[in-house]
């Protein structure tokens, strides 16, 4: 079988949905050797790219836009629609739109079409987003879901919004965690002194710098505690579009209680470092109002320190009884659970035993097999 795949976010995106992305293709192209897979990516991929190393050589190649239609918006408008005569070209059975699209009109093709829908947060808080990109993802998701054979969501909970705000089917829907990297329950860690040495014990925050993670409640806790608490605060991530005004008021809170050796960004950490900082926390808040799963929860729970974050939505689902809930909007109630983990050593043990447990379901391993169980079984309906 041809198998399409848009690696768009594969290739040319280093968080969240590229992360989903790659480990997902890994999972089909190392599970089925015999089947051939088309990477289509939007733009060319330079040589230095650092994802061409984990593709699989021997069943996938990477189709580019011909005709000079990647230098039309970055190839958008290719990936958009005009990949469809591309599709039928390769002779594709199944196409997987792994962040939240497929192309328009690919309805007309006789191929079973996959969609994974990450998140609907710009139909939750539209006001996070610049107004065309909302209009946009409305666009792009909604066809996306109504043209779809198929579609994953990240969680239960984009499956509940999914039914809830475009009314579909609970039966078209399978929810397909992702996986945490391997990176944060391998022992052997990249060791982080040389880029980051604290002076005392912190908590770590993660996730890019934008009113809906939370980030000022936290500092604002942080405010609270310090008193009694010999913490700082580290903070992994930048500031981009909406939250650059966010971060300088956060910067602007800090410098008015004093707190600017106590808080520390450190931007744009090296991606093999993050786990060694992680484990030399003493605990990591994540008080985001919403996502579409929250995969710094999960990589808390395998560095062994208790995780803070928010009640309900996705969250449990990240956290399980490995971690504890607070309101997000709260930062009194998020400094007393600081307080209450910091004095409770019982309760840390806990917390880590119960977040080892739980987070063994995120490990690659079993996603994988979640992948191959699913593609197995939309395999059969093969046109």
């Amino acid at each position: 079988m041809n198998i399409g795949i848009d690696a768009k976010r594969i290739f040319f995106n280093n968080s969240g949905l590229g992360n989903y992305g790659r480990r997902f293709y890994h999972a089909l192209a190392k599970s089925l050797p015999a089947d051939s897979f088309c990477l289509y990516t939007p733009k060319p991929v330079p040589a230095d790219n650092p994802y061409l190393k984990e593709i699989h050589i021997t069943n996938s190649r990477i189709v580019e836009p011909k005709k000079g239609y990647h230098k039309i918006f970055d190839g958008a408008l290719w990936r958009s629609g005009l990949i469809r005569r591309q599709l039928q070209q390769d002779k594709i059975g199944i196409y997987y739109g792994l962040s939240n699209e497929i192309p328009f009109g690919i309805n007309k093709l006789n191929i079973i079409k996959v969609v994974i829908i990450h998140d609907l947060i710009f139909l939750r808080y539209p006001e996070l987003y610049p107004k065309f990109d909302v209009l946009f993802y409305k666009k792009k998701t909604k066809y996306a879901c109504a043209h779809s054979d198929f579609i994953i969501a990240a969680s239960e909970q984009t499956r509940q919004d999914m039914i809830s705000f475009y009314h579909i089917p609970a039966e078209k829907i399978s929810v397909l965690y992702p996986c945490s990297d391997p990176m944060f329950y391998d022992e052997n860690a990249a060791d982080s002194s040389q880029f980051f040495l604290p002076e005392r014990d912190y908590i770590i925050s993660i996730g890019a710098i934008t009113p809906r993670k939370n980030l000022l409640k936290t500092v604002q806790a942080l405010h609270l505690v310090k008193d009694t608490l010999d913490l700082d605060l580290v903070v992994i991530g930048t500031a981009v579009g909406l939250g650059r005004e966010y971060l300088r008021s956060i910067r602007d809170f800090i410098q008015k209680n004093g707190l600017e050796d106590r808080v520390h960004f450190l931007g744009n950490v090296p991606y093999k470092l993050v786990p060694d900082l992680c484990r030399k926390a003493q605990l990591m808040i994540y008080p985001s109002q919403f996502e579409g799963f929250g995969m710094p929860i999960v990589e808390g729970l395998f560095s062994k320190i208790p995780v803070i974050t928010t009640k309900g939505g996705c969250f449990p689902e990240a956290g399980g009884d490995g971690a504890v809930y607070i309101n997000p909007n709260d930062p009194e109630e998020i400094a007393a659970m600081i307080k209450q983990i910091m004095d409770s050593k019982e309760l840390r043990s806990e917390m880590v035993s119960k977040g080892i447990e739980y987070a063994e379901r995120f490990k690659q391993v079993n996603i994988e097999h979640d992948i191959m169980k699913f593609h197995r079984s939309i395999g059969f309906t093969f046109p």
